[in-house]
Order: structure tokens, then sequence, then C-alpha cells
């Protein structure tokens, strides 16, 4: 480390304690050593308490710096290429989330031409998709609101239509692609 505690420096006997007895408190007079316990004084926060005590730091005469690995040349070693006209790029993406979309995939070093693509781009799709989401969102709930009543009433398995939870939920995740890709075609 760069600083270390100073050895010299002491805590001084003055640093004040972070809990102190309570002012008055006396031994009751019923207390009994052997059946209670040596008794103590009830115990209150400090008002002059100022954190723990922590040593000056000085500089550590043996600190050399940051450790850095020794550099040796890597015999296959290859200049990055430079591409004047890069066309395309290849992703691999996994996402957890039904819906998820990606596009408008920008490659730049500059902010402006970044940003500027953003609003030309993405802002107005973004706006839309937001929308559709909340439309899907809404959509859900009122068939997850409508399962349920059905579950209470019994009009699932009274129509015959007995299923794992499972199955529902691999039917639901189906109709959501569907309707979730009939939606973005839209766009």
């Amino acid at each position: 480390a760069a600083t270390i505690p100073d050895p010299m420096d002491v805590r001084p006997r003055t640093w004040p304690r972070k809990k102190i007895p309570v002012d008055g408190a006396e031994r009751p007079p019923e207390w009994d050593d052997e059946e209670d316990g040596i008794w103590q004084a009830p115990m209150v926060d400090n008002p002059d308490y100022k954190g723990p005590w922590r040593p000056f730091q000085i500089d550590n005469p043996d600190y050399k710096g940051e450790w850095k690995p020794r550099q040796i040349p890597h015999p296959n070693y290859v200049p990055f290429a430079h591409f004047p006209s890069l066309k395309y790029v290849g992703f691999e993406l996994w996402t957890v989330n039904n819906g998820t979309i990606l596009d408008n995939i920008i490659v730049t070093d500059s902010w402006r031409a970044a940003r500027q693509f953003a609003e030309e781009q993405w802002s107005p799709t973004f706006r839309k998709e937001k929308g559709l989401r909340e439309a899907w969102d809404k959509a859900q709930e009122a068939r997850a609101e409508r399962a349920e009543l059905a579950a209470n009433t019994g009009e699932a398995e009274a129509d015959g239509d007995v299923g794992s939870e499972e199955d529902g939920e691999e039917e639901a995740e189906d109709e959501h692609d569907k309707d979730w890709d009939a939606e973005r075609i839209e766009l």
C-alpha cells in the first residue's frame, strides 16, 4: 500500500467511547451478585463520540508503485487490421425474456454520429415498441385474470380442459410469440 498507519501514533486516552453509563445509575438494593451476576450500569450512546479512532497514515517507505507484470514480445502478434468500409457485424445474443428486440445497431467512434442515429432511428421505433409492449402487458394481465377467475369458478375442470401449469405456460409463450411478431410486423 502507498500509505501505512503511523506506528508512533497512539490512541489518546481522552478519545470518547461509543457507549457511556447512564448518569446517576445505581445498583438496585435487591441485586445479588451470586444469583444475578456482576451488576453493570445501563449504557447509552455517547453524544461526544467521533467515530472509531484511526491512526494517522504516513507514506510507506517500501512502496515501489503499482505492480505491473513484466512485458515480453508476443511471438504471434498480428497488428489489428484496419477496415476502411465495414458493412456487416455479427452478434451471438442469448436472451431470457420473450419479446426482446435488437435492431438499429451502429458501430462508430463518434458521439455525435451515434446521437444523431439514435434520434433518427431509435427514438421513433422505441415509442411505438413501448406502446405495443404496454398493450401486450395489459392483454397478458387480462388473460391471467380470466384464467384465475376460471380456475376459481371451476370452469376449466367442467370443460375438461385439465392440464399441467407447464402446458399452460408453454401455450401462453407460443401465443405471446405470435402476438408479438404480428405487432412487430405492423411497425
